[in-house]
């Protein structure tokens, strides 16, 4: 049976779901900022270039693009980087890591939302001058602006600001050669 981190079950009460270590769930309360939670916890259905020491909590909804915390040690734990898979990501790569933990996960995308971070893959320069904003995106919702909200003071949420560049390179040089890549075909 899988331990979820506290932190996971805190994202997970804002549903008005509890997160149960049995059966399975899946939340659709974050849909509008691309935050579309599962459980349990289980590796990507994209094995060709998912990481399989990585376990899915959650997606975006759209082009299998994936979060997941990575094992340490083969453990989950509050320390556990989060990883996005982007399978859709036709180059060289697909895996990022983008949070040292949840929290500073949720940090990332707490003003323009989870949707837009497979941009990484795609748009890399354009994505950091649209997260750098410390601003609510202009063309966000006030549903959105309020899901982001209800993220930022329950966990206490500041966004990385002008340090995204600097902060997505020491994850990447921190975690990424822990990844268990499957073998290229």
């Amino acid at each position: 049976m899988t331990s979820y981190p506290a932190s996971l079950g805190r994202l997970w009460a804002l549903t008005g779901q509890p997160l149960a270590e049995v059966g399975a769930a899946y939340s659709s309360h974050f849909d509008g900022i691309g935050l579309l939670l599962s459980r349990p916890l289980k590796p990507s259905e994209y094995g060709w270039c998912s990481p399989t020491n990585v376990l899915r909590f959650a997606e975006t909804g759209g082009d299998g693009v994936q979060f997941g915390l990575l094992l340490l040690d083969g453990t989950l734990s509050e320390d556990s980087p989060v990883i996005m898979t982007v399978p859709m990501a036709m180059g060289e790569k697909t895996n990022f890591v983008v949070g040292e933990n949840l929290g500073d996960f949720l940090a990332l995308g707490c003003r323009r939302g989870y949707f837009i971070l497979e941009q990484l893959a795609y748009r890399p320069d354009w994505l950091l001058s649209e997260l750098a904003d410390e601003e609510y995106g202009g063309d966000m919702s006030n549903d959105q602006k309020q899901l982001l909200g209800s993220l930022s003071v329950t966990f206490g949420l500041n966004s990385w600001g002008e340090r995204i560049a600097s902060r997505l390179k020491w994850l990447e040089d921190e975690y990424f050669d822990l990844l268990a890549l499957p073998p290229a075909s």
